[in-house]
């Protein structure tokens, strides 16, 4: 299986580095997907669930949107807050997120992304496929 990297930025810190075989993003005009070999491009993100495959299989990066940059062989999702794991794991700790926020945009920008998550993971192709 032909990898590629990933690596998800916060502020604060790198949620995620490692190889990958593949993505799905959300962005203002749908899904953006990434494999191997795919041209390079920028892609704004809305708030919610990137899926991700790896060599083990799925995971998932809850976002609160921003951007996706693919140069080819290294995408990297710049975003405010990203957390990865299972949908369960992604929505624990934006529970946290959300108790430290401090800001009410922030607050609301966080709440979204819960929505968000939450529909796709009960009625997208992520509940089908589970």
């Amino acid at each position: 299986m032909r990898e590629l990297v990933l690596r998800v930025r916060t502020p604060s810190r790198v949620v995620f580095d490692g190889a990958i075989a593949g993505l799905r993003a959300p962005t203002p005009t749908g899904q953006v997907g990434v494999r191997p070999g795919a041209e390079a491009f920028v892609a704004l993100l809305t708030p919610g669930l990137v899926v991700i495959a790896t060599a083990e299989g799925r995971t998932f990066a809850g976002t609160a949107g921003g951007v996706l940059s693919h140069d080819g062989a290294v995408t990297t999702l710049f975003s405010p807050f990203a957390a990865t794991g299972s949908p369960e794991e992604v929505l624990a700790a934006l529970d946290r997120a959300r108790s430290e926020a401090g800001e009410l945009a922030a607050l609301r920008q966080l709440t979204e992304l819960e929505q968000r998550i939450t529909v796709e993971v009960r009625t997208g192709p992520l509940g089908a496929g589970r």
